[in-house]
């Protein structure tokens, strides 16, 4: 991935990964979700993780040194509205 290359050379050697996504679309009832909301929050809570995660390990690992910590929402672990099944889905993934 070309992320880590495109940092200036100050900041290329990433030790420290910190992930913290958000949004709260997709707030609807079930049978009224936006699947493009339903979308968004996939691609920036999972998606966005994954591919930032792999941007950054291979370095960590070639220099035998490094932490990724991922940072998500109490919505994740607590119920906040009845209608925030997939934002929580997402967070808990």
């Amino acid at each position: 991935m070309a992320l880590p290359e495109a940092l200036p050379a100050d900041f290329a050697d990433v030790s420290i990964l910190v992930n913290n996504a958000g949004g709260a679309l997709g707030t609807a009832k079930c049978t009224e979700n936006d699947m493009n909301d339903m979308s968004t929050m996939i691609d920036a809570n999972v998606k966005g993780l994954i591919a930032c995660t792999r941007a950054f390990t291979p370095g960590m690992v070639a220099r035998g040194e490094g932490h990724v910590i991922n940072i998500s929402s109490i919505a994740g672990i607590e119920v906040c509205s009845p209608y925030t099944g997939p934002h929580t889905t997402a967070l808990a993934w």
